[in-house]
């Protein structure tokens, strides 16, 4: 069963548009934006998606089981605002045990009510540049063959302050290339990668991800690696999505509880039936190359996790990582316990080494203060 069904096996309640005020000559993006919770990042991010300098833009809001102010205010802004649809579910839909679950659920929900010809999505805490909608709607317009379009990522912090961190290196790609490329680069992990993280930010035509059944739990990788290798892909990097990183990240919170994702990746793989899918429009080769990093990344990633609790001095993590190697793949443990003591050591041996070289600094200066004294 692909992801589009899966969604359908839960109620929620679907309040339509209630006007509509649409340029018959222009392309619709819908944007699909699911809110559970911190009300001013909601706000940000919904006030972002309004606020766009292009005409066609259709609003999905989906209530996922949220606090009442949050409730409250998505309904204030559907009554209020055109091209503005919302979706109310009682419960929130989220688990531990199925990371990302909402995204199955609740955005293919949203998929199969978006009236957009372009779908994109928003996270509750991340906001889009005013120029996203009109700069994402000219690459589709300006190139038949696109298939998939992204903006240049900005990393901000909880403030909304932007992030010393620049992601433009590693987008360094023209305005249109190959999806193919785009993702073998990706796998190969080349010293030129031409994307980097967070891969939810990717605008997909509609009937192709209709054709494809819809949004994947591990959306991050699938939209590049199910998605993007279709036709052309295209780039923009004076549109901006604004990245937000704090302490209340999903990916940070199950980072800090020690998960290590591997059944999660695993069985991401097999919903997606993304190997067939390549197989199929790359062919045999690429498909076993996808098999394979696939592979590497059951084994690479919880050693990952184990090193990355080490380096934050997080005892206890370490010892969640360790235990959730042993439950999802034992048979990584050997080599997870190997490869963090070889860290250690190395870590170990750089603050060993720092100090000496500290102490003998002291000992010159020391000297040399001495003999100026004596002088």
């Amino acid at each position: 069963m692909n992801a589009i069904e899966e969604s359908k096996k839960v109620d929620y309640q679907f309040y339509p548009i209630l006007l509509e005020d649409y340029e018959d000559d222009k392309m619709t993006l819908s944007i699909i934006i699911d809110c559970y919770f911190n009300l001013g990042y909601v706000k940000e991010s919904v006030e972002s998606a309004l606020n766009q300098d292009y005409p066609n833009v259709e609003i999905m809001l989906i209530d996922n089981g949220a606090s009442d102010d949050i409730s409250n205010y998505l309904k204030e802004i559907y009554n209020k605002n055109k091209n503005t649809a919302l979706l109310v579910y009682e419960e929130n839909q989220f688990d531990w045990k199925m990371d990302e679950l909402f995204v199955l659920i609740c955005w293919n929900a949203a998929l199969l009510k978006c009236k957009g010809e372009l779908v994109t999505h928003l996270s509750y805490d991340d906001k889009f540049s005013k120029n996203y909608a009109s700069s994402m709607i000219k690459l589709f317009v300006d190139n038949p063959n696109c298939q998939t379009a992204a903006p240049l990522p900005i990393s901000i912090n909880k403030y909304g302050k932007t992030n010393p961190v620049d992601y433009l290196p590693t987008n360094n790609r023209s305005r249109y290339m190959s999806g193919k490329d785009l993702a073998l680069d990706f796998i190969k992990g080349s010293p030129k990668k031409f994307f980097q993280a967070p891969g939810e930010i990717f605008v997909i035509r509609r009937e192709l991800l209709i054709e494809y059944g819809g949004f994947d739990r591990s959306v991050d990788l699938m939209q590049i690696l199910k998605y993007a290798i279709h036709g052309e892909t295209g780039f923009d990097n004076n549109a901006y999505v604004y990245w937000r990183h704090h302490e209340n990240q999903l990916n940070r919170i199950t980072t800090n509880k020690g998960f290590i994702m591997v059944s999660f990746l695993r069985q991401a793989m097999v919903d997606s039936n993304i190997l067939k899918i390549w197989e199929e429009n790359l062919g045999k080769d690429n498909s076993n190359l996808l098999k394979n990093w696939f592979k590497h990344k059951l084994i690479k990633l919880p050693i990952e996790k184990l090193i990355e609790r080490l380096f934050m001095k997080d005892i206890r993590g370490y010892f969640n990582v360790l235990l959730n190697i042993s439950k999802e793949c034992p048979w990584v443990l050997p080599k997870a316990i190997l490869s963090s003591s070889v860290f250690l050591v190395v870590l170990s041996a750089k603050i060993i080494f720092k100090k000496i070289v500290n102490r003998g600094s002291i000992n010159k200066n020391k000297e040399s203060y001495e003999n100026s004294n004596l002088h």
